[in-house]
């Protein structure tokens, strides 16, 4: 997902083929090196023109769902709230002993048969935003995550073998899975309003 905005106010008005409030733009992953625009699909609320600075990604409802909040200038952030279907996965909440507490700088590598995925724990992944710092991983129709690297700032190699699926994993530096903070997918469900309210 893209949010734009253009920088100058200015261009409304000028017949200059753009316009500062512009709409976002979605992207699905085909899995062979290339991606397919999918706006048109993921919803009207994407159409809407802002002028879109920061955007934060994170699972922000504990549903296994990756959410995206947007800064907008001179407006309210836009919330876009992710209803579509999920099949497994698992999360990854990086807590540093010798390393830094966040982990940041953290290398995780998922490793399920011949495929191999990775992700870094980075802080402000992107223009004025942090990202959530849990790592999300898609495992697709697998019940659960063979190999998990963790490559520590601080030189420490970790493996974790065989994670349940759709679970919130915590993992200690040097320690592993802290079982105490692992917890499944949260029972809140936020309400939808009707379309018929008023």
């Amino acid at each position: 997902m893209i949010a734009n905005g253009h920088v100058y106010p200015e261009v409304d008005g000028k017949a200059l083929g753009t316009s500062y409030r512009e709409p976002k733009v979605a992207y699905y992953n085909l899995r062979d090196g290339t991606f397919t625009n999918i706006t048109a699909e993921a919803g009207s609320a994407l159409s809407e023109p802002h002028s879109g600075r920061g955007m934060a990604l994170g699972d922000l409802f504990n549903d296994g769902r990756q959410e995206a909040l947007v800064n907008n200038m001179n407006e309210k952030p836009s919330l876009f709230y992710n209803t579509a279907p999920t099949e497994n996965w698992i999360s990854l909440q990086l807590v540093g002993v010798k390393s830094n507490r966040a982990a940041l700088g953290a290398v995780v590598a998922l490793e399920q048969g011949s495929d191999k995925h990775e992700m870094e724990v980075r802080s402000g992944d992107g223009y004025i935003s942090q990202s959530d710092l849990r790592l999300h991983f898609g495992l697709g129709k697998t019940s659960k995550a063979e190999k998990v690297v963790i490559r520590w700032p601080s030189g420490l190699v970790e493996t974790l073998s065989d994670l349940s699926a759709n679970q919130y994993y915590v993992v200690r530096e040097g320690s592993g899975v802290d079982r105490s903070k692992t917890h499944g997918v949260s029972s809140v469900r936020i309400g939808r309003p009707s379309p018929n309210a008023n």
